[in-house]
């Protein structure tokens, strides 16, 4: 089965095997959350993949998460709330 979304049970069990193997640090930059106080998030390397298994995701800090997938001009901004995508204009 494919998973295109990620459950709180999954993302915990995803997070904990990453940490497992590689350590508890960012993928990208080397932070960790003890040392700099980042939040790491699990993240798909390859965008265009929509499945979240082991060797297709990794653990990236927020910071290089959002420079590895910018929201901005052209971008669609997501509100999780409301789930309402809305188009962000910039003048």
């Amino acid at each position: 089965m494919i998973r295109t979304r990620l459950n709180s049970r999954e993302r915990k069990r995803l997070y904990k095997r990453h940490v497992a193997m590689y350590g508890e640090k960012c993928r990208i930059c080397g932070r960790t959350p003890r040392l700099h106080g980042v939040k790491l998030v699990v993240d798909r390397i390859n965008n265009d993949d929509p499945e979240y298994t082991f060797e297709k995701t990794q653990l990236i800090c927020k910071g290089c998460n959002h420079r590895k997938n910018p929201r901005g001009k052209g971008k669609k901004n997501c509100s999780r709330p409301l789930n309402v995508c809305v188009e962000v204009k910039k003048n």
